[in-house]
């Protein structure tokens, strides 16, 4: 595959699979699925999951300045 990537001129993306699953944890996490079973359903414990997979995201952001800011809108 990075032969023909090289080819297309377009540039690998680094660990695309852990990016992928962590992406997707993280998504599961927040639309309210219990950690625990999204750790089960990926395979990983939830130490594991800590530490490798979840990510905070730009919307974890914005949550956290409009809890300091209650009546402003961020952005």
């Amino acid at each position: 595959m990075g032969r023909i990537l090289k080819r297309a001129s377009i540039e690998r993306w680094p660990k695309l699979f852990q990016n992928l699953r962590s992406t997707r944890e993280t998504e599961l996490v927040q639309q309210g699925h219990p950690v625990h079973v999204v750790c089960a359903w990926l395979g990983n414990t939830l130490k594991v999951a800590n530490k490798h997979y979840f990510q905070i995201t730009d919307e974890d952001f914005q949550r956290a300045l409009l809890r300091c800011v209650p009546d402003q809108r961020v952005g």
